[in-house]
């Protein structure tokens, strides 16, 4: 993770336990194969709704 934006102020390269709130933006970078796992890790998946290889956000579907 490169930064957290919040409120208007940036936090760069968080580290340890930071505890992300309601209305943050995440900013970071990294291989292609870890995009899948940070998406998961926050609530979201990729999808391809057009098939043209340009990935959306979607919230993950409830269990149950």
């Amino acid at each position: 993770m490169l930064a957290i934006r919040r409120g208007g102020g940036y936090r760069y390269r968080p580290g340890g336990r930071v505890r992300l709130l309601a209305g943050d933006e995440v900013i970071a970078s990294d291989p292609d194969e870890g995009r899948e796992f940070l998406t998961r890790r926050f609530g979201w998946v990729l999808v391809d709704p057009d098939g043209d290889g340009e990935m959306e956000l979607a919230p993950v579907a409830p269990r149950g």
